[in-house]
């Protein structure tokens, strides 16, 4: 899909576990309304034959929202905007931006719940963002989050 912006309203979901993954046309801004999701596993993971996705994605949540593992792993063309209203809940990232290589974009996540970030941005060669507003006070498991991630120089969070 290329077109314009896809918006998909779910607001009873519960997980959206490879959602869109593995789909080697996808081109488009994504805008999710789920409101009731606890997990975004691999939501669009793996789009490896995919060199062209670079959109905007966005992700209204609630609090319920728990874990948002390899969700964006590797998108290797993908540099833009990604927008997720409430992380405040979230306890797990574990290789979100895995092998999203090109991915260089702020992050205005609360992660005061957070506590495992395991490959959170291993090969994610170019992200070099401020993350020195994050809470990581309750991080526990903190293996390879920064593997491959050549470009990182920043100060961690508080």
């Amino acid at each position: 899909y290329t077109g314009t912006t896809v918006e998909f309203a779910a607001p009873m979901a519960t997980s959206m576990l490879c959602m869109l993954s593995k789909n080697p046309q996808w081109n488009a801004p994504v805008n999710i309304y789920a409101t009731s999701v606890k997990t975004i596993d691999f939501l669009m993971a793996n789009l490896v034959s995919n060199t062209a996705f670079n959109s905007p994605v966005t992700i209204e949540s609630r609090s319920a929202l728990t874990t948002i593992g390899y969700a964006f792993s590797k998108l290797s063309a993908w540099n833009s905007p990604l927008r997720i209203t409430d992380t405040s809940g979230v306890t797990a990232m574990y290789a979100t931006f895995s092998g999203a290589n090109a991915f260089n974009q702020p992050l205005y996540f609360s992660t005061g719940s957070l506590q495992d970030v395991t490959l959170l941005f291993e090969s994610a060669f170019a992200f070099n963002q401020r993350l020195a507003h994050w809470t990581t006070s309750r991080v526990t498991t903190l293996q390879e989050t920064f593997k491959n991630a050549y470009s990182f120089d920043r100060p961690l969070g508080r």
